[in-house]
């Protein structure tokens, strides 16, 4: 994972950790995943398919990287 992916990385699973009112699961093909949220509401799931591209646009376009992946 680039330097770039890393950080939007952990600058998103910030972000997350401060969800009220619901629940965000982050999963990843090889089935791992990650919950976020307090889970007193409703519950969203995003399955990244390809963690290493999606993390890397994130990292380097941003708000627009998010939209394209």
């Amino acid at each position: 994972m680039s330097v770039a992916a890393g950080v939007a990385q952990r600058l998103a699973f910030r972000a997350l950790d401060a969800v009220k009112g619901g629940e965000v699961v982050v999963r990843y093909p090889d089935g791992r995943g990650r919950r976020f949220g307090d889970g007193e509401g409703p519950s969203i799931a995003v399955e990244i398919r390809r963690p290493g591209a999606f993390w890397g646009k994130l990292g380097t376009r941003t708000r627009i990287g998010l939209g394209e992946s």
